[in-house]
Formats: structure tokens, C-alpha cells, sequence
């Protein structure tokens, strides 16, 4: 339950401590007259975890070091103001993780046809210049008379 979750929060952070306003520590006593979950945890909390500090020296703080603590805190907390311009906003549509495989696969499926073409484009270069070189071999052998021909290679002999 809701409540029950928000008055546990409570229990665990200030509720022990009595750092709870008035109006708070009145809702979780009433609370804890009807939830035996929520006293069961007041008095496992206290037993364990309060108990054994009870004995303590309590220690003033310096006020340099609180006033360097809030400084740490109000530092890591700021808030997050939208991005101007349409480069801000385009590094933030790639910058959601659920994006990330899919703007990879892509990249390898490019990758992998860019690589495809261009093995087939070697291909039928290569093809076309075996057919012109045999082309030009047929147009030599058939525009030569048979008396000027001296000797045929082994290669010419096959192809010709």
C-alpha cells in the first residue's frame, strides 16, 4: 500500500531521529495504532539499528563542513533546462539508449552492402575486361591472314 511505503520512508529516515514536524508524527502514531507491519517495523529498526547508537556522544558539526555539504548537494542538483538549437536536440534523439542497437544494426547492414556492391563491382569490371581483352584477341586473329601468324601461344591456341 501507498501509504504504508511513504510512512516506512518515514520510519527509516526521520521518524526515530525526531526530526518529523507536528502534523507528520501525528499521522504516523495513527498510523501505527492500526498497521502492526509498520510497528513491527518501529521496533525492529530501534532495537537493531537505533539501540546500538543510544550510548553515543553526539558531536557538533562544524559549520564549514555542512555549509561544504550543501554546496556538494546544490552542485549534483540542477536542473535540467531543454536544449536550444537543432544540434542540441538532434544529440539528444541519439542519445537515448533504445536507440543505440538499432542505429548499430543499421550501420552494420550499410557496412555490409557498401562491401557487397563494391565486391560485385569488382566482378563485373573484371568481366568486362576479360571480354574486351578476348574480344580484342578474336578481332587480331580473325584480321590476320594465316601466313603471318608465326606461332600461336598455348593460351591463344585454346581461346582461338
Amino acid at each position: 500500500m501507498q501509504t504504508c511505503k511513504n510512512i516506512k520512508d518515514w520510519i527509516l529516515t526521520d521518524f526515530l531521529d525526531a526530526q518529523t514536524d507536528p502534523a507528520t508524527r501525528k499521522l504516523i502514531d495513527s498510523h501505527l495504532l492500526t498497521c502492526g507491519d509498520c510497528r513491527s517495523l518501529v521496533e525492529d529498526v530501534t532495537k537493531n539499528l537505533a539501540a546500538p547508537f543510544k550510548p553515543a556522544v553526539r558531536e557538533d558539526v562544524p559549520e564549514h563542513l555542512w555549509s561544504l555539504l550543501k554546496q556538494r548537494i546544490e552542485n549534483e542538483i540542477r536542473p535540467v533546462v531543454p536544449a536550444d538549437g537543432f544540434m542540441n536536440r538532434l544529440g539528444g534523439f541519439f542519445s537515448f539508449s533504445r536507440l543505440a542497437p538499432a542505429l548499430g544494426v543499421l550501420a552494420a547492414i550499410i557496412l555490409f552492402s557498401s562491401l557487397f556492391l563494391s565486391h560485385k563491382q569488382r566482378e563485373r569490371a573484371q568481366e568486362r575486361e576479360q571480354g574486351e581483352y578476348l574480344a580484342f584477341l578474336w578481332k587480331s586473329a580473325n584480321s590476320q591472314d594465316s601466313e603471318t601468324i608465326v606461332s600461336e601461344t598455348p593460351l591463344e591456341k585454346y581461346f582461338l
